[in-house]
């Protein structure tokens, strides 16, 4: 099966050593014929509204490639950690990242 393109968004409670998540991330993503292309650490800032009673938030993105079946995966990580207070994952269909191209969120 052919690799996709992916983002992963996600908000870490700011009580939470951030590295130890992203670490276990790329884990996952490696053993499942994937790869991370760029991570991208927005550092801690306050929320706009408080999640799951938590006002700051450690804000990161990883952009990598992976087969499909790798975003249940992580999902399924995701949810069962209390520390992510937030997560999003985003299939870029564009050419490149960063770019302004069509995205489909799951």
């Amino acid at each position: 099966m052919a690799r996709l393109n992916y983002k992963i968004m996600f908000i870490a409670s700011e009580v939470v050593w951030v590295e130890d998540i992203i670490r276990r991330l790329e884990e996952i993503i490696n053993t499942q014929d994937g790869y991370v292309l760029n991570i991208k650490r927005s550092g801690n800032r306050r929320l706009a509204y408080a999640i799951k009673n938590e006002e700051r938030g450690n804000f990161v993105r990883i952009e990598f490639m992976a087969v499909p079946k790798v975003i249940r995966v992580l999902d399924k990580v995701m949810e069962g950690a209390s520390c992510i207070l937030w997560h999003k994952f985003i299939r870029v269909t564009g050419l490149e990242f960063g770019s302004k191209s069509d995205y489909q969120c799951y």
